[in-house]
């Protein structure tokens, strides 16, 4: 997992021009520099799989959707979008609001009394996340 300051900066424009929409919400992939940046999907808190297991995860309707899918499936649908994130209702966009990484400022406040404020933000933040449901 990358560190804080090797995480993009808010300024940053994807390395590729064209297709909008490559740089994830975690500022961590920059999707413009795949071989294949419509036909390849980024998914957060997952692992590789192997297609010997056979059970009914998330991962595995993902998979189901693209073979069902085939040449058609692309980032550019309503199902599943090149950013996602496994949380405990399956796979779902990836966002700011739903990512554990993104509650914590990627800029950080120097002075004591501003990061003493920035940790209790953060852990509201974080708790708020939890206790959601």
């Amino acid at each position: 997992m990358k560190k804080i300051k090797d995480f993009f900066p808010a300024d940053y424009r994807q390395a590729v021009p064209g297709d909008e929409g490559c740089v994830s919400p975690d500022r961590m992939v920059d999707a413009s520099t795949c071989a294949l940046p419509e036909k390849t999907w980024f998914i957060k808190n997952s692992t590789h799989l192997n297609t010997l297991g056979g059970d009914e995860t998330a991962e595995y309707r993902f998979m189901d959707w693209i073979f069902e899918n085939g040449v058609d499936a692309t980032v550019y649908n309503g199902v599943y979008p090149r950013f996602l994130i496994k949380n405990a209702d399956g796979l779902v966009p990836l966002t700011a609001e739903n990512d554990v990484s993104a509650l914590w400022s990627y800029k950080r406040e120097t002075g004591f009394f501003a990061r003493l404020r920035q940790i209790f933000a953060d852990l509201g933040a974080l708790l708020k996340l939890l206790f959601k449901k």
